[in-house]
């Protein structure tokens, strides 16, 4: 049997010829053609071989992007083997984000069988030699693949001056509840020298992940993944934390999700979805304050139901990690319960000591729940103001588009301090369905360094484009404060 050579000395491919060319392929909507299109006019040579037994080709291929050398051949019992091998090539022009991606140059080769009835089984390795993301450019990445049977199992080594990366595992990816387990060994990690951040400037991260879990979501995963031997190393702190394990389970429907570390522990329970969870808020919301909290639709109605618990010990590695300017210097406990079916809530906060951005706060309280037809919640905390601490508590309740709010305030020096101011606010709609709103002052007593000031009934109506308010009163003996007028876009209207 003789065999059919073709050799291609000089093939031209035009941009209107290139346009023609994929607009006439199978489905012209796929994104891919977009890329063909965008490496401009191609120039290729190479040669190309039949035989009954093996097709062989080896293509140069020259575009406005790079250099791509293919290869490759396919035998008559399906097996394939292919190459591709490029000294430089514009990766960020090719996929249209220049911004993210720059040039790379790679050399990977592979091989495997194609079947009639099963998804093919290949293997795949080789080098990236240079890949620039974000303008760094890595350097000597390695990688190993193989798929066989929806299954791939990868290796990937990344020798970089500002990372040094390990990664092993499998994962099946196209069952109905597919799963990856493996393990990342991340050392010499320098984010801010990789633009990946601008925080962390000159500090380097190692420590290693596990994972072991099925699932394609938070939603419905089931398993673990935990970090050890964490790291953080600046000029001044080398700074370390214990392992840090999350795990999910699902047993007959019931969603348990749990946190162990050496400084937060916590768990969720129940038949609960995460992605409806804040939604389902809402809707409870919108049974107290229907005019201000608009109805949520959910896609798929359903009911969740959750327990949380969570001890906080203290949160540095937060601060640390992520710059939050946050500290708990005392255990703390975080407690609730909530169920969207029976409208059930019951929340139950305390820090004892709560620091947010320099402002101390000590025996911070939040507590919130459905009673009586209505929803109330409670904040109170300790705030030192000059040399002495000052209480404060502020209480609301939510019922028939009214909320009452009441607000009080104590010190505990010779020179007292203290107040209550009551608040009811009331919501409703115009005939327009523009939200309005009353906001009505009830008679109130704020003491200033033992002088008595009285806060009088008054109103304020607030409506688009408008602002009424009526005779708002603070005063003491001869002193007063009166606010009287209407604000708008209006000339005629004015505060006084």
């Amino acid at each position: 049997q003789r065999t059919i050579k073709a050799d291609i000395q000089k093939l031209y491919i035009s941009p209107k010829s290139v346009r023609l060319i994929t607009e006439r392929l199978p489905y012209p909507q796929s994104g891919i053609l977009s890329h063909i299109q965008a490496m401009g006019p191609l120039q290729a040579e190479g040669t190309l071989s039949y035989h009954p037994e093996l097709i062989n080709g080896q293509i140069n291929l020259h575009t406005e992007l790079g250099a791509l050398s293919l290869s490759g051949s396919l035998t008559h019992k399906n097996e394939i083997q292919a190459a591709l091998y490029t000294p430089n090539f514009n990766l960020g022009k090719l996929t249209d984000k220049e911004k993210q991606w720059g040039e790379i140059a790679l050399n990977i080769s592979g091989k495997g069988t194609l079947h009639q009835k099963q998804p093919p089984s290949f293997s795949l390795q080789g080098n990236i030699e240079k890949m620039t993301y974000k303008r760094h450019e890595y350097r000597d990445i390695a990688v190993n693949a193989q798929y066989k049977s929806h299954k791939i199992e990868a290796d990937i080594a990344v020798n970089d001056p500002y990372l040094i990366l390990t990664a092993q595992g499998e994962a099946d990816i196209q069952s109905s509840n597919p799963y990856l387990k493996g393990m990342i060994s991340i050392r010499n990690f320098v984010p801010h020298a990789l633009a990946l951040t601008t925080q962390h400037k000159e500090t380097t991260f190692q420590g290693n992940i596990n994972a072991d879990f099925s699932g394609n979501s938070i939603e419905n995963m089931e398993g673990s993944i935990g970090i050890q031997d964490f790291r953080m190393k600046t000029e001044e702190e080398n700074y370390t934390t214990g392992p840090i394990l999350f795990e999910a389970a699902d047993e007959q429907g019931k969603r348990t999700l749990t946190l162990h570390s050496d400084f937060i522990r916590g768990e969720m329970k129940g038949d609960f979805h995460l992605g409806t969870l804040i939604t389902q808020c809402r809707k409870l919301l919108h049974i107290y304050i229907p005019s201000f909290v608009k109805e949520p639709q959910l896609k798929k109605e359903a009911s969740d139901e959750v327990f949380l618990s969570m001890h906080i010990d203290n949160v540095e590695p937060i601060k640390k990690i992520f710059g939050i300017p946050l500290e708990i210097r005392k255990p703390s406990h975080i407690n609730g319960y909530f169920n969207s079916r029976t409208q059930e809530l019951d929340f139950h906060a305390l820090f004892p000591s709560f620091n947010y951005a320099g402002q101390q706060l000590d025996n911070l309280r939040i507590m919130s729940g459905c009673f009586n037809d209505s929803l109330s919640g409670i904040v109170q905390f300790s705030k030192r103001i000059g040399k002495a601490p000052v209480d404060f508590k502020l209480q609301a309740r939510a019922a028939n588009d009214n909320v009452l709010t009441e607000l009080k305030w104590t010190n505990h020096t010779e020179n007292v301090y203290k107040g209550a101011i009551s608040v009811d606010t009331r919501f409703m709609h115009d005939e327009n369905r523009k939200l309005l709103t009353d906001i009505i002052f009830h008679p109130s007593l704020i003491i200033v360094n033992d002088s008595a000031w009285n806060v009088h009934s008054s109103e304020i109506h607030l409506a688009p484009g408008l602002a009424s308010i009526n005779k708002f009163t603070i005063e003491q003996d001869d002193r007063h404060l009166i606010l009287d007028g209407r604000v708008s876009d209006s000339e005629s209207d004015s505060l006084t």
